[in-house]
């Protein structure tokens, strides 16, 4: 007699079809997980080694050479012609002015009172 085929002849087949690709699947995203960890410490490293390279003759600063580093250029420069009018200005990261405290209006400087002080209108 004749069997019928209801699909249950192929079904080992997609099973075994199934199992074969997740286990390729599986493995290629281990071995891709595993090559990026490595890609990555190895470009880590090469950033590491290529820094201290560059920096091995540097000598350790005090922080007193830091502060007085950092607020060297802070102060905005201003170029001039001959006749002493002025051309521009040259500007920096921070870009300051001298002004005396009677140029600060009002409002400046109770907003950085307000600020610093928690209790600025409780005040007199």
């Amino acid at each position: 007699m004749s069997q019928k085929n209801n699909g249950n002849a192929s079904s080992p087949l997609k099973k075994s079809w199934l199992r074969k690709t997740g286990k390729v699947l599986w493995l290629t995203v281990k071995w891709s997980i595993g090559i990026l960890l490595i890609g990555g410490f190895l470009a880590a490293g090469i950033a590491y080694g290529r820094v201290a390279a560059i920096l091995k003759d540097e000598p350790v600063r005090s922080h007193e050479t830091i502060i007085q580093k950092l607020q060297e250029n802070a102060e905005t420069g201003y170029v001039y012609f001959l006749d002493d009018s002025v051309i521009g200005q040259l500007r920096t990261d921070e870009d300051r002015t001298l002004a005396t405290y009677e140029e600060i209006p009002k409002k400046m400087r109770d907003a950085v009172l307000a600020i610093e002080d928690k209790d600025f209108n409780k005040h007199n």
